[in-house]
């Protein structure tokens, strides 16, 4: 290697290095990944420096079939890492299979490496139906025909499940640039049970009424019309969750990056919950509902619920209004909580380390209340019973007849309870 191409092997070292610990760390969601990534691929930099500049390394060793370099840099392959940077020759391919239905099979799982994932239920489906789309981009024609017979599509079932994997042959497709990809539209017995993956995509799930699970681990997912009570887990590592039209049984949405968003649901349980995102719900008719966060707001409109709702966030603010449920837990530790709705029949709880506390029921309300603010104010817009004791950061007595206690309270804000 000439002193010249010394620079030119270090920065694609350290565009590999940032690259696969950034994707780790999204994978993972632990920093000790990155970290260790680092070390390790600093090492083989300086290694391989060491042997560059002793002559270990000749211009043949750079351009075997591990390392691919066109003269403009656009189209190189490490070590199964394409960086692809621009001015490329782009080819696409149709995909169009379908499957017969047996009567053995009982589910399905669909896997895309990369590319985006769109799955549709229809009533009397006798063929599961795959259509969609290759798409590679290479340094000419030849390369790009390579690279799209090395994308496929492939299937076998196991026991009752059908398995579909689109990807590369290798199943390592990490590039940097422009991505060899496959979107996939699946057509699917409505009633049948599924598992739908991809690794770098969005999924789109319409119509289904199975027990169905959704993972991807950079992409968002969307589900519409998903009915009769069935199970639905969705899971991303990055990306958006938006769930809209459903009348399910247990509903489990996570994501580490992104936000969640629900419009007209029905569900016997709902459970939420970003590390790094909003959590916003309307229209909610359900038994359960659990919302967290750790990094954003937590929002609840217009919503019935039998049992508890339970809005978290470590850092935002919880609001909940036009809320009809027997008990509340509304936590913040920096930010305001607010709520609006029903006088709660079982003990409740609203509380903010950093931020106001405002509680709003019916003319009416029965119940008891503790309220305390550290620094600030306790202010009452309707009139107790009965008072225990009472300062100005400091409240416990009883409205009305009496009934379930409500703790309200804030380290470091004002706290009010009225009308």
């Amino acid at each position: 290697m000439s002193n010249a191409q010394v620079p030119r092997y270090l920065t694609l070292v350290f565009i590999i290095e940032v690259s696969l610990g950034v994707l780790l760390l999204l994978i993972t969601g632990n920093w000790i990944t990155l970290l260790v990534i680092a070390f390790i691929l600093g090492g083989l930099a300086t290694l391989g420096l060491g042997l560059a500049r002793v002559g270990m390394l000749d211009q043949q060793w750079f351009a075997n079939r591990d390392t691919q370099v066109n003269k403009q840099m656009n189209s190189m392959t490490v070590s199964g890492v394409k960086i692809n940077l621009g001015g490329s020759f782009p080819m696409t391919e149709p995909v169009n299979l379908s499957f017969e239905k047996n009567e053995s099979l009982t589910a399905i799982q669909v896997e895309v490496q990369i590319g985006t994932l769109r799955v549709i239920g229809q009533p009397g489906l006798e063929k599961i139906q795959v259509t969609g789309q290759k798409q590679v981009s290479s340094r000419d024609a030849m390369a790009a025909r390579l690279e799209l017979d090395n994308l496929q599509v492939t299937s076998e079932q196991v026991g009752g499940i059908l398995k579909i994997y689109a990807g590369s042959k290798e199943r390592f497709n990490f590039a940097i640039g422009r991505s060899n990809r496959i979107d996939l539209d699946v057509l699917v017995p409505l009633t049948l049970a599924g598992t739908y993956i991809t690794q770098s995509g969005d999924i789109t799930l319409r119509g289904l009424e199975a027990d169905t699970i959704g993972r991807s681990n950079l992409g968002s997912l969307i589900v519409e019309n998903f009915g009769a009570g069935r199970n639905l887990n969705l899971t991303t590592q990055s990306g958006n969750i938006t769930v809209q039209q459903i009348a399910a049984g247990k509903v489990e949405a996570n994501t580490n990056l992104g936000r969640i968003e629900l419009v007209g649901i029905g569900a016997e349980e709902l459970h939420l919950e970003s590390s790094a995102g909003s959590v916003r719900a309307r229209g909610v008719n359900c038994g359960i509902y659990r919302a967290k966060t750790n990094a954003g707001s937590v929002e609840l409109y217009n919503s019935t619920c039998d049992g508890p709702v339970e809005l978290r966030t470590n850092l935002g603010r919880v609001y909940a209004a036009g809320i009809t449920a027997p008990n509340f837990i509304l936590t913040t530790d920096a930010g305001t909580v607010y709520y609006l709705g029903s006088s709660p029949r079982l003990n409740s709880e609203a509380r903010s380390n950093l931020g106001t506390v405002e509680l709003h029921f019916p003319g009416g309300a029965v119940f008891q209340l503790e309220a305390t603010s550290n620094v600030g104010t306790v202010s009452l817009g309707l009139p107790p019973a009965t008072v225990y004791s009472q300062n100005r950061n400091h409240f416990n007595g009883v409205f009305g007849m009496g009934g379930p206690l409500i703790r309200a309270g804030s380290n470091l804000g004002t706290v009010s309870v009225g009308l």
